[in-house]
């Protein structure tokens, strides 16, 4: 199996390419943390397997009976030991299942699955050839886990890959060996808009809620939903769209043309979630290369947003050709509010053979 030495920060990449494609209720008052510092404690689940490397993303759920499912898109694994980065393959995805919700002291098991060839391959594959599929967003949902996709393939462009479209799974995630979980894969409709829907996902009420990026060079912000229902019979038709105040959320085959936005300067993947202090909370990071870990707040899912705060430096920061990307919140995790993570990754492969605080999820948490 050729290893795709681009792979490790593609999804760091994958955010530039977004960049360039083409009556209101108040903001919420919550506060936004402060004293964020890191929490290397926790930092050791994801440093458990001699033959997982590093992964990036770090999208977790609630499986139910203590366990968390963790998602990683492009990850350096191994068949046997000794492994380095060196003779590792990179997989497209990969996936592990924490046993217990405090990260500095739970166990951890990762999977991923088998390519044609009998190496190492991507947990979740895509149904089309040609085609691999980037977690974006996970759901706990009844027992089971909602996944979100980004579905990409190769391209003859600066990056070598471009996005094609978006999908889903729902999984049974039961007790037993993730090996053998039964995968089903959705059909996501399409849109004449050219949003990827799943850089997060939301559950509230009796409805899944997804945000997706659009065109532009703001990185406009779409939302869609669907009722819970239709994920749990495996069945998601056409969504509604936010087509803003005036007109709510309105069916896919009823717009006159692209929904509303709820927010600009978004990024591929991040998180909303419902914060404690009142209405609703998104942890993105800001820019790219050397980013920041930032904070949004609104009243509703639908907005208005705030524009994004930082609330931390990685200290990473000061590396040269640093990538920093992929900050999420992890709300089922036990140890403070809010516990977040991001991905330092490096434009210099060799520094990544090198450097093994590179390409691991950090941890993130309110000082003590």
């Amino acid at each position: 199996m050729k290893k795709n030495r681009l792979a490790p920060y593609a999804i760091a990449l994958f955010s530039l390419l977004l960049l360039f494609f083409g009556c209101a209720l108040p903001a919420a008052k919550a506060p936004v943390p402060s004293g964020l510092a890191a929490w290397p404690e926790a930092d050791v689940l994801f440093h458990q397997d001699p033959l997982w490397l590093g992964g990036d993303g770090a999208a977790s759920a609630v499986l139910g009976d203590g366990r968390v499912l963790w998602l990683f898109g492009d990850s350096f694994v191994c068949d046997y030991s000794p492994c380095t980065r060196k003779t590792a393959t990179i997989v497209r995805n990969s996936i592990a299942v924490e046993q217990g919700n405090d990260p500095s002291r739970d166990p951890a098991v990762f999977y991923w699955g088998r390519s044609n060839e009998g190496g190492p391959g991507a947990y979740f594959q895509s149904r089309e050839e040609g085609e691999w599929l980037w977690p974006s967003s996970v759901l706990g949902l009844d027992g089971k886990a909602l996944v979100f996709f980004y579905r990409v393939r190769a391209e003859r462009n600066a990056l070598g890959f471009a996005p094609c479209g978006h999908a889903a799974a729902l999984v049974q995630a039961n007790p037993g060996d993730p090996a053998q979980w039964e995968v089903h894969y959705l059909d996501i409709p399409k849109n004449g808009f050219w949003v990827l829907l799943g850089a997060a996902a939301v559950r509230d009420g009796g409805y899944i809620y997804v945000y997706g990026i659009g065109k532009g060079r703001d990185t406009p912000v779409y939302l869609a939903r669907w009722p819970v229902a239709r994920f749990l019979d495996a069945a998601p038709e056409e969504p509604e769209w936010w087509a803003g105040p005036d007109r709510g959320f309105v069916p896919q085959g009823q717009l006159p043309g692209t929904p509303t936005p709820v927010m600009t300067s978004g990024q591929n993947e991040f998180f909303v979630g419902k914060n404690p202090a009142g209405g609703y909370y998104c942890v993105q990071s800001v820019g790219f290369g050397p980013a920041d870990l930032a904070w949004r707040k609104a009243a509703r899912l639908y907005g208005p947003w705030s524009p994004p705060q930082p609330v931390y430096a990685p200290p990473e920061k000061s590396l040269s050709g640093v990538l920093i990307y992929a900050a999420k919140a992890h709300p089922e995790l036990s140890g403070a509010f809010p516990v977040l993570t991001y991905v330092p990754n490096s434009l210099d492969f060799n520094a990544l053979y090198r450097d093994l605080t590179l390409y691991y999820p950090r941890f993130v948490r309110p000082a003590p």
